[in-house]
C-alpha cells in the first residue's frame, strides 16, 4: 500500500495539486477570467484519478474512465437537480458552472494515465503521504465549493405601460446579461427575472413582471443577493435603510 502512495509525493502529482490550489485561492480571486477556469479543470482532472488509483490500483481502468464520464455528467444541466439536492440538505455548498467547452480538459487524462503507468521511474519528495493526501481532499472539496451569500430583501414596485417581453427586454439590455425566467404554474401572468450582476457587491437580483387588468406591467425588485464582504453583514433582512439604498443603485438598471 505504501508503495502505492508514492506517486503521492513526485513532483508531478504535486505540481497539479500546487497548480489546483493557487488558481483556485489566488488566481481565480484576481483575475477570474476563463483561463482560471480551464486551468482548474485540468489540474483537477489530472490529480483527482491519480488520487483514488493510488489508494485503489487494482481498480486503476475504472477510475479513469469514471473521472472521465463523471466530469461530463458535472459540467451538464442534468447534474443540476444533485446540485440543488444537496445544496438544500448538505454541510456544504458545490456550484459549478455549466460550460461544454470546458470538455477539453479531459485531454489531461491520457497524460495522467501514462504518468501513472510510470509512477516507478517518477521522483518523488520524501515525506509522509498522509500531507499529500489530506490536502488533495480538501482541495478536490474546495474547488467546488460555494460560499453562501446573503439575502437582502427588497420590495420596490414599478408599474409601467409596457408589455412583459419589453420589459425583459430592457432589463437585459441594462444588465447586459440574459434574464433567467422562472414561470410559477399557480400563478400563470407572473415571469420571475433573475439577473446575474457582475460586480464586487451584487451576485444576482430576482425581479417580479406582471401584467394588471389595466394593462399596465407591474415589476417588483424582490430579492437582491450581495456579497457578505460589503457591508459585514450575516442576515441582509436587517440591513438599515441606507445600506438597502447602496444595494439598489449598484443595479445598473433602467430609469423608471
Amino acid at each position: 500500500m505504501t508503495q502505492n502512495l508514492k506517486i503521492l509525493s513526485s513532483y508531478w502529482f504535486l505540481f497539479g495539486l500546487l497548480t489546483l490550489l493557487l488558481n483556485d485561492f489566488v488566481l481565480k480571486e484576481v483575475y477570474g477570467n476563463w483561463l482560471t477556469g480551464k486551468l482548474s479543470d485540468i489540474a483537477g482532472l489530472f490529480i483527482f484519478p491519480l488520487f483514488w488509483t493510488a489508494l485503489f490500483p487494482k481498480h486503476k481502468n475504472k477510475i479513469f474512465w469514471t473521472t472521465g464520464f463523471l466530469f461530463i455528467f458535472w459540467k451538464s444541466p442534468l447534474s443540476q437537480i444533485l446540485i440543488d439536492t444537496w445544496n438544500t440538505n448538505g454541510i456544504v455548498n458545490f456550484q459549478r458552472t455549466v460550460d461544454f467547452t470546458d470538455l477539453f480538459a479531459l485531454i489531461i487524462l491520457p497524460v495522467a494515465f501514462t504518468v501513472e503507468k510510470n509512477k516507478d521511474n517518477l521522483k518523488i519528495v520524501h515525506f509522509s503521504p498522509i500531507l499529500p493526501i489530506t490536502i488533495s481532499a480538501f482541495a478536490f472539496i474546495a474547488t467546488s465549493y460555494k460560499s453562501p451569500q446573503p439575502k437582502v430583501y427588497y420590495f420596490k414596485n414599478y408599474s409601467i405601460q409596457e408589455t412583459q417581453q419589453t420589459i425583459i427586454k430592457r432589463l437585459e439590455d441594462a444588465g447586459q446579461r440574459k434574464c433567467h425566467i422562472v414561470e410559477n404554474k399557480n400563478l400563470p401572468a407572473h415571469k420571475y427575472c433573475r439577473l446575474f450582476i457582475k460586480n464586487d457587491t451584487i451576485k444576482f437580483i430576482d425581479i417580479d413582471i406582471y401584467e394588471t387588468k389595466n394593462g399596465q406591467t407591474k415589476i417588483e425588485l424582490n430579492t437582491i443577493k450581495y456579497d457578505e464582504a460589503v457591508f459585514n453583514e450575516k442576515d441582509g433582512e436587517n440591513l438599515d435603510n441606507t445600506k438597502k439604498e447602496l444595494l439598489k443603485n449598484s443595479i445598473d438598471l433602467p430609469n423608471w
